[in-house]
């Protein structure tokens, strides 16, 4: 666990932490498109995270900004804002994903524990969760499954891709994200029934570095699935979508 701090000019590039925080993009007060700060300049965007699949720091997080959702540009030279070493165990982070909170409670982001490039794709222990209230300052904390549930989740192989939603009905942030064990090919010892490509959830605790309680199941696709993504419309249902783990049949 700790804070890191991210400074940026108006190019997008990392300043030294002793510098003045100067860039348009991350000044997140206004609630609408386009509003201007005290200072005058633009205090709304689209912030894009996301990590690369080349080069030795393709799996840590990097940040593009944009002001319509269509035309973006990498910040800090498209290099790392913060380095995976610091903030997973494996050295590496994948699939991230970020999230403004509701009212005042700042920005949530979570992102796979998993460094492909040194260990492959055998195994990875968990995932990274992070907080920061001004997306300068960021508390960060790396949760290994197996460790920290062993009976439920010591025969895990993989947890991919978390995402993070705000829950109205009860005002907590749930993180929900795939899990696969070990023995891809056979059912769990738990429930026999259960495919091995499922999605977990549990509720992030107040202070976004941990669960409440244990990540239990959330949805079990008949083949298994990957890459969850869940959307509340205006009538207040909700909307599960995610990649299924099949493939058609070629003949």
């Amino acid at each position: 666990m700790g804070v890191e701090e991210l400074r940026y000019d108006e190019d997008g590039c990392i300043l030294p932490c002793n510098l003045r925080h100067d860039s348009q993009y991350f000044v997140p007060d206004a609630e609408e498109k386009g509003a201007a700060g005290a200072d005058g300049l633009n205090t709304s965007a689209y912030l894009f995270a996301y990590f690369e699949g080349r080069g030795e720091r393709q799996e840590e997080l990097r940040f593009a900004v944009s002001e319509d959702a269509l035309h973006w540009k990498a910040l800090n030279g498209n290099s790392p804002v913060i380095a995976s070493d610091t903030i997973s165990n494996t050295g590496g982070i994948r699939d991230p994903h970020i999230l403004r909170g509701e009212g005042d409670d700042g920005f949530f982001m979570v992102a796979t524990d998993m460094n492909v490039r040194k260990n492959g794709w055998g195994f990875n222990p968990g995932i990274v969760m992070l907080h920061s209230d001004d997306l300068i300052h960021w508390s960060h904390s790396a949760i290994d499954f197996p460790k920290a549930y062993p009976e439920a989740f010591g025969d895990v192989k993989w947890v991919w891709a978390p995402q993070t939603i705000c829950d109205p009905n009860v005002g907590k942030y749930l993180v929900y994200f795939t899990v696969c064990r070990k023995d891809a090919q056979q059912p769990d010892s738990i429930n026999p029934q259960r495919s091995t490509l499922d999605f977990y959830c549990a509720y992030a605790t107040a202070d976004f570095r941990g669960f409440e309680q244990e990540p239990r199941l959330m949805f079990s696709a008949a083949y298994g699935a990957i890459d969850g993504d869940i959307v509340i419309d205006d009538r207040g249902l909700y909307h599960f979508f995610y990649k299924g783990n099949v493939k058609d049949e070629v003949s």
